[in-house]
């Protein structure tokens, strides 16, 4: 073998090592969208729902949608020179947010992972329970794939009030 076809399998050779290095840079498959998924449960209501102010949602470890009623009262203090100072005690960020969709529905927005079960309590405006549920939860995938997940929901969650 002369140094001429000697130099063309080398140049061969490091070409297919470099081809077959990019390859596995370059993207293959199935590409995922950015993490950011809102999966939610609902609380369907029944009977006497316009007795209904408020629903709350807790989960078998106690976080919930937020405290009801909310203890959103402000203290107050003076200033040096005799003014009233208005302050609160901030809130713990909720696990849940709750949004009213109906006059007999609320969403409950996960915010964390997904409880395995939990307490849907709807409260009168005077902070009276007018009925309460609890329940396991059983999460379906409604968005994304396989491959990518995607947001989830439960079953809705059924709460007579009366």
């Amino acid at each position: 073998m002369t140094a001429r076809p000697l130099h063309r399998w080398l140049a061969l050779g490091t070409a297919a090592v470099v081809a077959a290095a990019l390859a596995g840079c370059a993207p293959v498959g199935v590409v995922c969208p950015a993490i950011g998924y809102v999966s939610a449960v609902e609380v369907q209501l029944t009977g006497d729902i316009a007795a209904v102010d408020q629903v709350q949602f807790c989960d078998d470890d106690g976080q919930c949608s937020g405290e009801f009623p909310p203890d959103s009262t402000p203290t107050q203090a003076g200033t040096d020179d005799g003014r009233p100072l208005v302050t609160s005690t901030p809130m713990p960020q909720p696990a849940y947010t709750a949004t009213r969709v109906a006059a007999d529905r609320w969403t409950f927005m996960v915010i964390g992972a997904l409880p395995d079960g939990g307490t849907a309590t709807a409260y009168r405006a005077d902070a009276t329970v007018a009925g309460e549920a609890t329940t396991r939860l059983d999460w379906n995938r409604v968005g994304g794939s396989a491959q990518c997940a995607g947001p989830v929901e439960a079953d809705p969650i059924v709460l007579r009030v009366g």
